[in-house]
């Protein structure tokens, strides 16, 4: 046992500037959208650890929180249930640290409880993300219309199909219907 222990380093808090606080979040955010998006392969999830470990150390949890949550937010608007649980629960395996420090009574600066999973059930089951769910399905399904329209009209109005025999009734109906 002995002879592993000097093969792993272990990460030392470092005090950072409020700029590079700024820096580290906004770097934080971008690999996590990465994630939000299921792309899981292109980042490295030690360096979420340790970005999150920063962040929190240096005193930056609350504003953490507040991106976390509004990733949360813009993934349950256009995600469906089973997408969106695969990819909250990558995202909130890299927060160890924020669960700690919000299991450690955090509180944000208005006096509300922070909770992560929380917030993620919130965000998802908010009626504008139901609304905008709907709405996405509707818009792929246009979209797969617009494919499926030609094919459907080609077989449909091929002069044996029934489609096409309705359609001759229809026209002398109101043929005969127009000239008298």
């Amino acid at each position: 046992m002995e002879k592993f222990s000097s093969d792993f380093t272990f990460l030392h808090w470092v005090s950072l500037s409020p700029a590079s606080v700024d820096a580290t979040l906004e770097k934080h955010r971008s690999k996590v959208e990465v994630l939000s998006r299921g792309r899981f392969l292109d980042v490295k999830f030690a360096e979420l650890h340790h970005e999150q470990f920063l962040l929190v150390t240096n005193g930056a949890a609350e504003r953490l929180f507040d991106v976390l949550v509004g990733i949360f937010r813009r993934m349950a608007l256009c995600q469906s249930l089973s997408r969106y649980h695969l990819r909250s629960a990558r995202i909130q395996s890299v927060c160890v640290y924020l669960d700690k420090w919000c299991v450690e009574g955090g509180t944000g600066s208005n006096g509300r409880d922070l909770c992560l999973i929380e917030e993620h059930w919130r965000a998802y089951t908010r009626p504008v993300a139901m609304r905008w769910r709907r709405v996405w399905r509707l818009a792929r399904w246009i979209e797969r219309m617009h494919k499926w329209l030609p094919v459907f009209n080609e077989t449909a109005f091929h002069p044996d199909a029934i489609a096409a025999k309705l359609a001759a009734q229809r026209f002398r109906k109101r043929a005969l219907a127009c000239a008298s």
